[in-house]
C-alpha cells in the first residue's frame, strides 16, 4: 500500500492507495498540518511543521508535529512534544540509527525570507519522542531546499530558492554535509562478508568482526 500523510501546500486527509485493487481509500479525516514527514519505522509516520502555498500571504509556522501507526487497526494522528523551532520548508531524514534529521526551513511561511532562516539543525528519537538541537548550518536553506542520507551515513543538504525567477540573490547554489553524531562513536565497522545478490523475502546474513 501506499500511503498520502500530507503535501508541501495544504494539510490533507490521510489516503491509503492499494496497488492491488487501485482504489483509494481515506483512513483518518482529520487534518493536522505538517510540511514535511518520514516513516521512521515501518508503517510508523512522523510529520512536522507547516505546509503553504508559497503564493498565499505569509504567515507564522507551527513547531507542532504528530505520529501516525498505520499498523494498528483504526490508525490515527497523536500529537507529540513539538520542535524546538518552528519551521515551513524544512526537510526531515531518516538516519541510519533510526532517529530523524530535521534541516532547513523558516519561522514564517515567507519563500524568500532568508535572513529568519532556521540555521540550527535537531534530531527527534522515536524512543522519547523528543527533539534535541544540534548544530547550525552555513546557509539559510528556504523553498526548494533539500537534504539527502549519503552512502556513508552523512547527510547532504543543498538548495534552496528560485521562487521569483532565476538568478534571484536568495538562491542558494551550494551544498554543505552534515556528519551525525553517530560518526564520532569510535572507529567505523568494517563488512568481512555478505552476500553479493539477495532474494526478496529470504534471509541473508552480513558480518563483521
Amino acid at each position: 500500500r501506499v500511503v498520502n500523510t500530507s503535501t508541501g501546500e495544504a494539510p490533507v486527509p490521510t489516503r491509503v492507495l492499494n496497488l492491488q485493487t487501485q482504489t483509494v481509500t481515506t483512513v483518518e479525516l482529520s487534518m493536522p498540518d505538517g510540511g514535511s514527514a518520514v516513516m521512521y519505522r515501518p508503517g510508523k509516520i512522523l510529520k512536522t511543521g507547516t505546509s503553504v502555498d508559497p503564493d498565499a500571504a505569509i504567515r507564522q509556522a507551527a513547531a507542532t508535529a504528530y505520529v501516525l501507526d498505520m499498523t494498528q487497526g483504526s490508525p490515527a494522528w497523536t500529537q507529540v512534544p513539538s520542535m524546538n523551532f518552528a519551521r515551513t520548508y524544512h526537510t526531515m531524514v531518516l538516519l541510519p540509527d533510526g532517529n530523524v534529521l530535521v534541516t532547513n526551513g523558516g519561522p514564517t511561511t515567507d519563500a524568500i525570507g532568508v535572513g529568519t532562516a532556521v540555521l540550527q539543525a535537531e534530531m527527534w528519537s522515536p524512543g522519547t519522542q523528543t527533539f534535541t538541537k544540534l548544530a547550525s548550518m552555513a546557509t539559510p536553506r528556504l523553498y526548494h531546499s533539500t537534504a539527502l542520507l549519503l552512502p556513508d551515513a552523512r547527510v547532504l543538504v543543498t538548495g534552496g530558492g528560485r521562487f521569483n525567477g532565476v538568478g534571484e540573490p536568495t538562491d542558494q547554489l551550494n551544498a554543505e554535509i552534515y556528519s551525525p553524531p553517530y560518526l564520532f562513536n569510535g572507529a567505523r565497522p568494517t563488512i568481512s562478508s555478505a552476500p553479493g545478490t539477495i532474494q526478496y523475502g529470504t534471509n541473508f546474513s552480513v558480518t563483521t568482526p
